[in-house]
């Protein structure tokens, strides 16, 4: 009896190892593409910021072109390009703007999801160590109603 009392209890020790293993796994598995994303989201921005560079540079030698065919005057000529460079920075300033609350809604929506995942292992982990607790009282008051028994079962054997 006690035998497959201990199996039991070795088996549901073994089925609660496989299932924190697997909620590690998958934990660890969240964490890798977690920072996946970010090394994805660093290559990502030194992309976009090489092809802004040379957007910029094309567009400020199309204004170059632009400016020294009219032929303008001196002064008009550096009023212009000051507003060029004006509107090339405003225009820098506000991709970079919007890049930046992409970013931080989706960081946002991940440690939403991250932090959720580990309040539902933690949770999971409460509900195991309850029921190991309850099974240990249960053993425990299993154990002593045996040794409560045991007398009198041999003292009703004499008897008999």
């Amino acid at each position: 009896m006690e035998k497959l009392k201990m199996e039991k209890e070795r088996r549901e020790k073994e089925r609660y190892k496989l299932e924190y293993e697997a909620k590690k796994r998958e934990f660890d598995r969240h964490t890798a593409d977690k920072a996946r994303y970010d090394v994805e989201k660093r290559r990502l921005e030194a992309e976009l910021k090489k092809y802004q560079s040379d957007t910029l540079s094309t567009l400020r030698d199309e204004k170059k072109y632009d400016i020294e065919k009219m032929h303008l005057t001196d002064e008009e000529s550096t009023i212009t390009k000051k507003i060029q460079m004006m509107e090339v920075e405003l225009q820098q300033l506000k991709n970079k703007a919007q890049k930046l609350k992409q970013d931080k809604e989706q960081s946002t929506r991940k440690d939403r999801e991250l932090l959720s995942d580990i309040v539902k292992k933690n949770a999971y982990i409460n509900s195991i160590n309850l029921k190991l607790a309850a099974a240990v009282r249960n053993l425990a008051e299993a154990e002593r109603q045996i040794t409560h028994l045991n007398p009198e079962l041999i003292q009703l054997k004499k008897y008999a």
